[in-house]
């Protein structure tokens, strides 16, 4: 076994060396392989004209013919017979069931039409055997499959019909292709599985690793499917383990049981850690001012965390944030926190050292998604989602994604030690479409604390500060369903609940106004529909949010005027996109900056805008689609123009849409992205 060990790393090491195989082809090829019971409810697509060609739609694949093209008519896929055939993948053994009637209105004995279900090359269901004519009410006939991997066909017989729903229901829980051992990664490990399978040394005999060992769905497993692996894996992502042992502190399910754990007395170690056992609506502020307590959360058995929901926190200012921490050696884990009044978490005060903010989403606040000031210090904040947070009083102009300002560090000092010491450290941490900027440091003329240092580490931002994404204007353009979350559209539901009401109802089925609409016919169409807001003693309708909207559309921003001239940033393997100022910014800021493996595109104004700032360091700069303004160089450093990474854009985008993905499914997995495109260095 030893020297198969050196054998199958050895052979890993040589498939690695060769280079990315790429084994997945355009179009039905393409497609994600379904694992898990799932169903297409054609009402929840859009309306869409017959003009795509050919239509995806969430892992299904439908073929259009010039001549005959499919559409979403806001409750059916109405087909136009057998030029349409609509195909998905599915990964092991499952019931396939199909809603459709016929396009006709009316019985035709000449015409009864059907669907043909096939896997692969085998017919499963033959329509022409359906003896129904389709018409009417919904017909619904099901198919069993019992392969693995294959591509699943539906072909419209003798004419066209309407498909309502598609339901697939699996007969085992399957792990998803390449992801032998079920841990939610596809990765090395999971390749070194497959060779020794096909060696004969350790024989896979489970089913579902067996399923999921033939990754390229070829129907057998072999070194194809070991490439295919390492093509496709998640580098070396790592879900939230939902198998946490909670005997060393206490489970709570309510917020009663919370804020009871969170008044133990300081020296009962078991009743200051903390498990939240599942979701929970929060009335009032939770504070950490005792130190060295514990709030983690208890993801369940999909890997999905638990949420505190802070809606119900009607206080305003620093009382209206969600959790405030103003102690030291504390710990937030494996939290959704979100609806909160001010930030979500607000870490304050120059007795808030050494605390930890780890595996959390930040979402939906009404200011900051994680906020360090006023002289906290030695914090760190890693694998954080931070998004759609968004201020209503400012129209956007506060709530950053992460928020190292007003005095985050020591008091004014030249002590290297001191500054190092102080340091507020990001690992891992995600920001978009906030309010304000993704990062903000900036520091105020009469402060007494100073955000000397910050360390940025495998970080990535885009698309924040922007009014498009708040009032709802981007999805609805991209045809995705209304966030109703978002600050701005929960305060438009609260002051009109009727209009709101319709105008949910229009948007999500695409009667609002034209997917192509104008942004600024778009707010019009708000304006006439939703009517007006209060805003502090303002009434505002969405044109007047526009015309008012104060967030900074920038990534990570570095300081402002009164950032003292010894601070520092470190900044590695971060990337910043899509925003409409800059990506990299030193806000009228000068300082000390480190940067190593930094990529930035695709930003309006400046991809890197840090003139002012005195390079340490400056490896391995990325940048196209947009101009910049350079550090100088310290000696010995050369400050060289970005280089183009441009060809890694694709990749960059399709990380920050798992990221998208998992957040929404309330999971918080760190990217590969980093590593895919600097490697482990």
């Amino acid at each position: 076994m030893k020297i198969f060990k050196k054998t199958a790393a050895a052979v890993l090491a040589a498939i690695m060396s060769i280079g990315t195989l790429s084994l997945v082809n355009a179009g039905v090829d393409d497609l994600p392989v379904q694992t898990v019971d799932k169903t297409w409810d054609m009402s929840a697509h859009s309306v869409y004209p017959a003009t795509e060609n050919p239509i995806y739609w969430d892992g299904l694949y439908v073929e259009a013919a010039s001549d005959k093209q499919p559409e979403f008519t806001g409750k059916y896929l109405k087909t136009q017979g057998g030029a349409n055939v609509i195909s998905f993948k599915v990964g092991g053994s499952c019931n396939i069931s199909v809603k459709f009637k016929s396009n006709k209105s009316t019985a035709n004995e000449e015409e009864a039409r059907g669907l043909t279900i096939k896997a692969g090359s085998t017919t499963l269901l033959d329509g022409t055997l359906i003896n129904n004519k389709s018409f009417g009410d919904d017909k619904t006939i099901t198919a069993n499959y019992t392969g693995s991997g294959d591509t699943i066909t539906l072909t419209p017989v003798n004419g066209g019909v309407s498909i309502s729903e598609i339901k697939l229901t699996f007969d085992m829980k399957l792990n998803a292709k390449g992801d032998i051992n079920g841990d939610k990664n596809v990765n090395k490990v999971d390749a070194d599985m497959v060779l020794r399978h096909i060696s004969g040394l350790d024989k896979l005999t489970d089913k579902v690793m067996l399923n999921a060992a033939n990754a390229d769905c070829s129907g057998e497993i072999d070194i194809a499917d070991v490439v295919w692996i390492l093509n496709h894996k998640v580098g070396e992502d790592v879900v939230v383990n939902s198998d946490i042992n909670t005997s060393d502190g206490v489970e709570v399910r309510s917020e009663s049981a919370l804020r009871d754990a969170l008044t133990a007395e300081e020296n009962d170690d078991s009743k200051n850690k903390i498990y939240v056992m599942e979701s929970l609506d929060i009335n009032s502020q939770i504070k950490l001012s005792k130190g060295k307590q514990q709030i983690i959360g208890v993801p369940d058995s999909n890997g999905n965390l638990p949420i505190l929901n802070f809606e119900g926190i009607t206080e305003v200012g620093d009382n209206g944030a969600g959790i405030r921490i103003s102690s030291q050696n504390n710990v937030i884990k494996n939290l959704v926190i979100e609806k909160a009044n001010d930030n979500g978490i607000l870490i304050k005060g120059e007795s808030a050292k050494n605390n930890t903010v780890e595996n959390c989403i930040a979402r939906y606040n009404n200011d900051s998604g994680v906020q360090v000031s006023h002289g906290a210090s030695k914090n760190t904040i890693k694998c954080v989602y931070s998004y759609r947070n968004c201020d209503l009083a400012t129209f956007g102009g506060n709530a950053d994604g992460f928020a190292i300002k007003l005095g985050a560090g020591p008091t004014k000092t030249t002590d290297e030690n001191i500054i190092n010491d102080g340091k507020t450290t990001y690992i891992d941490c995600y920001a978009w479409e906030n309010g304000d900027d993704g990062w903000d440091s900036f520091d105020k003329q009469d402060q007494t604390n100073w955000t000397y240092r910050v360390d940025y580490n495998n970080c990535m931002c885009w698309n924040n500060g922007i009014v498009e994404n708040a009032l709802g204007y981007t999805d609805y353009v991209n045809g995705k369903p209304l966030d109703e979350n978002m600050t701005f559209i929960r305060a438009f539901k609260k002051t009109n609940p009727s209009a709101y009401n319709t105008f949910v109802t229009q948007y999500n089925n695409g009667s609002l106004c034209s997917r192509t609409v104008s942004a600024e016919q778009y707010y019009s169409r708000l304006d006439s529909l939703l009517g007006s807001i209060s805003v502090g003693s303002a009434s505002v309708n969405a044109s007047k949010i526009v015309e008012n909207w104060g967030g900074n559309p920038n990534g990570f921003k570095f300081g402002s005027a009164y950032t003292q001239n010894n601070s520092e940033r470190y900044v590695k393997n971060c990337i910043t996109f899509d925003h409409n100022k800059k990506g990299f910014d030193q806000n009228n800021s000068g300082a000390k900056i480190w940067a190593e493996n930094c990529v930035a595109f695709n930003n309006n104004q400046k991809n890197y805008e840090l003139s002012p700032y005195t390079a340490y360091q400056w490896d391995n700069i990325y940048g196209w689609s947009g101009s910049n303004s350079l550090p100088k160089a310290a000696s010995g450093v050369t400050v060289s123009n970005p280089k183009d990474m441009s060809q890694n854009e694709t990749a960059i985008r399709n990380a920050a849409d798992r990221i998208v993905n998992y957040a929404q499914n309330n999971t918080v997995v760190p990217s590969s992205i980093f590593t895919e495109i600097f490697g482990n260095n």
